[in-house]
């Protein structure tokens, strides 16, 4: 029975997710070290992102979301799908990082109030002495901020502490859900570009 050509290819289809799943933790290892080494080194003042823990959370979320996500998916996807994922690293560690980035995605659009209201976190901008503020829908030319300030203070956006730990725990479950369905966040910005086409 082992000699058949449908057990050959079932063993070729388990070998081919057993190696791409081991890529994807090797993925996913690299995301935690890095985000945690980001997080240690901001971690003070002296930090170019102080108090840079939310964005961090919501990007380590979007990743182990894409992880699972993509994890669960890998015997339904097409053969073609799985060669190419089995033949170009780079391709199969796309998936986590995407997964981040969408994370972090969803982080802008709570810190930027687009997306409000009690299922949603919020957020309070870090304000400590040094540190230059633009009000928001301020500009750098109405606040007088100029040069290297001006790009500081557009990093702050990364420079935000959520108001109650109930906030960090949805931020973590939106980020998740953002990295392990693409659809969540591609439906969200679909929603703003009719809201936007409408408009002009």
């Amino acid at each position: 029975m082992s000699d058949l050509p449908e057990d050959k290819e079932s063993n070729e289809v388990d070998a081919v997710i057993l190696l791409i799943s081991k890529r994807l933790l090797w993925a996913l290892g690299i995301c935690v070290v890095i985000s945690l080494g980001v997080a240690a080194v901001n971690s003070s003042n002296k930090g170019w992102f102080p108090g840079s823990a939310a964005p961090t959370a919501a990007f380590l979320a979007g990743v182990f979301g894409g992880f699972i996500g993509i994890q669960r998916r890998l015997k339904t996807l097409e053969p073609h799908d799985l060669a190419l994922m089995s033949k170009s690293l780079i391709y199969t560690w796309l998936s986590p990082f995407i997964g981040g980035l969408l994370g972090f995605l969803v982080y802008v659009l709570f810190v930027s109030g687009l997306l409000a209201g009690d299922l949603f976190p919020k957020f309070l901008a870090i304000v400590s002495p040094g540190d230059v503020k633009v009000a928001s829908g301020g500009t750098t030319s109405e606040t007088g901020v100029t040069g290297l300030e001006g790009y500081r203070a557009g990093l702050d956006i990364v420079a935000t502490i959520a108001g109650r730990p109930s906030d960090y725990a949805k931020l973590v479950f939106w980020a998740f859900l953002a990295g392990f369905s693409e659809n969540f966040v591609t439906n969200i910005v679909g929603q703003f570009e009719g809201k936007a086409t409408e408009r002009t």
